[in-house]
């Protein structure tokens, strides 16, 4: 796209291309949002020739030869919630620009280095997650790699959080930011452990029939990712975002007597926390035995009956 302003281009995959997956000329006030790019020669996502105040926001850019999104002599960019990976050389390369925001991204697994900025001003990055680089950052601008409260998360910082216990990492980050300038991220993120679940229902015993239960979790973190669960020890996991009904095709494929239930959550870092609750699937009505009185007996007086009822489940009530 050249010089061309005030455009949305959204949920597109743009793969295998000779060069870039999207490329942007001297174009200003556009939006990308929700694209995912991959396995492109160059660059995945491409900014050129001032192209200025572009928003880029929950794209997928990974696998691409050189650089998941290259930026190069354009300002006041704002570049959040995307997740960049696994790409040839830097996860973001920034050249020359000025007054571009970054937060909120995921940058993992990149060859070379997750971000590197070179010859540029007023960069901003925080609340960013750096994980399994070849190196994290490289930066000899004047970049600021933190807000007046918060940086980001770099998984090789294993410093404490405990002088205060606010979430920051009691010490700055500074020994994997290579390059001249010498920056500092002064509140890095502490990682607050794996994800705590707690079950509110079903509850440990319960009995359900052939209709899935509704299951409410509260789950603490303060940088969940994803959530799922299992009935069958893992070999099938469903997905949820919130609260509400088991997946019917799912229970339809439990047979019935003890279930264990077991909810997952995984924070940004990779940090997993699990609970799991038993329950009982009980889909057949109960077998009642007539054992006394006999079939077409008669009685002059209101006769006693005893019966044998068959069922898995503890029985509700009789009548």
């Amino acid at each position: 796209m050249e010089y061309s302003d005030y455009n949305s281009l959204s949920e597109n995959t743009a793969y295998s291309n000779d060069q870039h997956g999207i490329h942007l000329t001297g174009s200003r006030y556009n939006i990308l949002s929700g694209n995912t790019v991959y396995n492109n020669t160059l660059h995945g996502i491409s900014l050129q020739s001032a192209s200025d105040a572009n928003n880029i926001t929950e794209n997928t850019v990974y696998k691409n030869i050189q650089h998941g999104i290259y930026l190069d002599g354009s300002f006041d960019l704002f570049i959040w919630d995307n997740y960049i990976y696994q790409n040839g050389i830097s996860g973001i390369f920034i050249d020359d620009c000025q007054n571009d925001e970054f937060f909120n991204n995921i940058i993992q697994g990149n060859v070379d280095t997750g971000v590197s900025v070179t010859a540029s001003s007023d960069m901003f990055f925080h609340e960013n997650f750096f994980l399994g680089n070849g190196k994290h950052a490289f930066d000899d601008s004047t970049t600021s790699w933190n807000s007046t409260t918060i940086g980001n998360y770099w998984d090789n910082l294993t410093g404490t959080d405990v002088n205060p216990e606010d979430g920051i990492v009691d010490d700055p980050y500074d020994y994997n930011i290579s390059g001249s300038a010498g920056n500092i991220d002064y509140f890095p993120i502490a990682e607050d452990g794996a994800p705590q679940i707690t079950i509110n229902s079903p509850s440990e015993g319960d009995a359900f029939s052939s209709v899935a239960p509704n299951f409410n979790v509260e789950i603490t973190d303060d940088y969940l990712d994803a959530m799922w669960y299992t009935l069958d020890g893992g070999s099938n996991n469903y997905t949820f975002t919130e609260n509400g009904m088991i997946n019917q095709t799912a229970w339809d494929g439990m047979s019935d007597g003890a279930i264990t239930f077991t909810f997952y959550a995984r924070d940004i870092p990779g940090y997993i926390g699990s609970a799991d609750v038993e329950i009982i699937k009980d889909s057949v009505a109960p077998v009642i035995l007539i054992n006394s009185p006999s079939n077409s007996s008669s009685h002059s007086d209101a006769p006693t009956f005893t019966i044998t009822i068959i069922d898995q489940s503890p029985i509700d009530k009789t009548w």
